[in-house]
């Protein structure tokens, strides 16, 4: 059995300038409904313990509430209950007084390599105390689960197209690519393309991927020459590791994130400073 959850750190040498991103929330006075709380989740194929998608209700009810969940194959592959996963129950129940409860998926474990992508569709069937299914927007009725192969080996490209967002949704305004293009209008997202680079010693690195954003942040051109990188270390089983992460003077950055070795796709979270960013990292 291989192990892909991979724990990934970032090593960087700068400084940013943080934001405020602090929002107003109104509290919510609509109709009563139950919803998930995400939309798309990764379920590795080895992961030891079931994946709990919570439930939540938006007011408590002063008796139980059961939920009825359905669970379809959403790419029609052959993806089965009983081969590729497993439900305990497609009943849960929100008691009493209170807001929250959770559906669990088991993912089973195999030997074999896939060789297709594997999705699943969790959706809200019914529920008691006619509480609604889903927002009134249309939100919050189902979840997409991706069901990871853990059985590929990895291998290595020469290049891989980066995305970079911000996890609290905030957006790069006046943002300037790599090539020289200035974007006026907010972007959600950054994309580039770096390159993996085999240090022949067991270990991998990308090499300053962020110089864009440092200067972003900076607003000073000088500062894309600062050495940025990310190094993954390599053992026997083709597996990736990070290589421990240090702390540069007042400046803790550091990540978490896995391995998609059948899709060749690295993803991490990458914190610095009270700014955190979401980063995926995909073959060509």
């Amino acid at each position: 059995m291989k192990i892909l959850k991979k724990y990934f750190a970032v090593l960087l040498l700068t400084s940013f300038i943080a934001c405020d991103t602090s929002r107003e929330l109104k509290p919510y006075t609509g109709d009563n409904f139950v919803g998930f709380e995400d939309e798309n989740i990764d379920l590795f194929e080895n992961d030891s313990e079931p994946l709990q998608l919570p439930i939540t209700m938006a007011f408590a009810q002063n008796t139980n509430t059961d939920i009825t969940v359905v669970v379809e194959d959403a790419l029609n592959t052959g993806t089965t209950e009983g081969i590729d996963y497993s439900v305990a129950s497609y009943v849960v129940t929100i008691p009493a007084g209170a807001y929250e409860t959770f559906f669990e998926l088991e993912p089973l474990n195999d030997q074999v390599e896939q060789g297709f992508k594997r999705q699943l569709s969790v959706k809200l069937s019914s529920s008691t105390q006619n509480v609604a299914l889903g927002h009134v927007d249309g939100s919050q009725q189902s979840v997409t689960v991706n069901l990871i192969d853990d059985d590929c080996e990895f291998i290595l490209q020469d290049s891989y197209r980066i995305k970079i967002s911000r996890a609290d949704g905030g957006q790069f305004s006046n943002y300037t690519d790599a090539t020289g293009n200035t974007f006026e209008d907010p972007l959600d997202e950054i994309l580039d393309v770096v390159t993996l680079t085999d240090n022949n010693d067991g270990t991998y690195s990308i090499s300053n991927v962020f110089a864009n954003l440092i200067e972003y942040y900076t607003g000073s051109e000088n500062n894309r020459a600062l050495d940025i990188s990310a190094s993954f270390q390599r053992n026997s089983n083709n597996e990736l590791y990070v290589i421990p992460a240090t702390q540069y003077g007042s400046i803790d950055v550091s990540g978490d994130g896995v391995l998609i070795p059948c899709e060749n796709r690295l993803s991490f979270d990458m914190s610095i400073w009270d700014i955190d960013f979401e980063i995926t990292l995909e073959g060509i």
